[in-house]
This record gives C-alpha cells, structure tokens and sequence, in this order.
C-alpha cells in the first residue's frame, strides 16, 4: 500500500503514529505522509512497537501513546469549536 501524500492546503489536522517494529513495514511510510502534511501535526512513535499492540496492547508504551493520540485530539477538537463558533464571520 502506498502512503498517501498529505497536499498543501488539505484543511484539519493530522495526527500520525507507529511502532518503530510494525510487521507489515509500515512505519516509513507513515513518516512519510507525517512529513508531507502542512496543516497542524503531530507523529507518535513507539521505539519496539509493532502495528497493532502499539495502540491497544497493555504495556506501559501503549498507555502513552493511547494518551498522546487523545491528547492531540482533544487540542485538535477544542481548536475546532473555537473556529466553528466563529463561523459565519460578521
């Protein structure tokens, strides 16, 4: 599968993570997409994490990253209401 490019002016955010270890030798080609977005971004790394325990398993380097992506998202999602209310401009 190829990593899809983020283009200049894509609108949101992005929010990016992997295990430096994923099995299915995925993890440059996140860094990849990481590196192309232009918007606000955030990538999460997990030095020995694999594909999938990297985010639902139970060691203590999946609780971080769990905590980081919600983290960014709650930042993301609160930036998102304030423009939302500003909306429509006067």
């Amino acid at each position: 599968m190829a990593a899809r490019t983020v283009r200049r002016g894509d609108a949101g955010i992005a929010a990016v993570g992997g295990g430096h270890d994923d099995e299915y030798g995925l993890y440059p080609q996140s860094f990849d997409v990481y590196q192309s977005a232009t918007m606000a971004k955030v990538f999460v790394s997990a030095e020995g994490g694999d594909h999938l325990d990297t985010f639902v398993g139970a060691t203590p380097a999946a609780v971080a990253m769990r905590a980081e992506t919600v983290r960014f998202l709650d930042a993301a999602l609160a930036l998102g209401h304030r423009r939302r209310r500003a909306w429509p401009p006067p």
